[in-house]
């Protein structure tokens, strides 16, 4: 496992920790790779240069101990056709949900990335294969299939949070609980030690973090 993936002092949970593994490999390309090979040890060599796409997000699974929430898969409509049996299927994007694309509109994936966050309509993604190499993409709802959204283990959040040089409430709400707009939450909850700014955290403060 590659080090530096979790900051000191800072809580990821196994949603986080799946992006950041997944940003680690950005710009990572050719076949065969990591993500192939390690698939090929366990299915099969013809998977060597094999189309990588959901490899590389079984591969990312598999590193961050979420392989049996996310699933293995090289052919992305078994894996469709996985989440649908758990009913785990939707067309909402979520931070972390693993998203299918239909390039021909027949109703099959033929590609597949995770969801780094979204804004309106857009969404960013990280995806393998992507012109053979590992990308950061923004993609318009018209190509999503629909989003497989993994059963995350949920972290277990800490009572109390110490502030680090270089920490904001939006980087703490990220890192705790995977969503930015919960900084609001940890803010109410610390109103009388942070005071009328939000932005004015000092290192070395003590924040309760709210289970939400």
């Amino acid at each position: 496992m590659r080090n530096g993936l979790r900051p000191p002092g800072k809580t990821m949970n196994s949603r986080t920790q799946t992006l950041a593994y997944a940003k680690k490999y950005l710009g990572v390309s050719g076949r065969p790779n990591e993500f192939t090979k390690w698939y090929a040890k366990k299915h099969g060599s013809e998977f060597l240069k094999a189309a990588w796409c959901d490899m590389f997000v079984s591969y990312i699974a598999h590193l961050s101990g979420v392989g049996n929430v996310v699933g293995e898969f090289a052919y992305t409509p078994s894996h469709v056709a996985w989440f649908k049996a758990k009913k785990q299927w939707g067309k909402t994007p979520k931070v972390g949900a693993i998203v299918f694309f239909d390039w021909n509109k027949d109703g099959q994936a033929d590609h597949v990335g995770i969801v780094e966050s979204f804004k309106g309509n857009r969404i960013i993604t990280i995806e393998g294969n992507r012109g053979d190499r590992v990308e950061r993409v923004e993609r318009n709802p018209g190509v999503i299939l629909g989003y497989g959204y993994p059963a995350y283990p949920n972290a277990s959040i800490p009572k109390v949070y110490t502030v680090q040089k270089g920490d904001s409430l939006v980087s703490i709400a990220f890192h705790t609980y995977s969503d930015y707009s919960k900084w609001r939450d940890i803010y109410k909850a610390n109103l009388k030690v942070i005071g009328r700014d939000p932005a004015l955290i000092q290192p070395g403060m003590k924040l309760t973090l709210p289970n939400l």
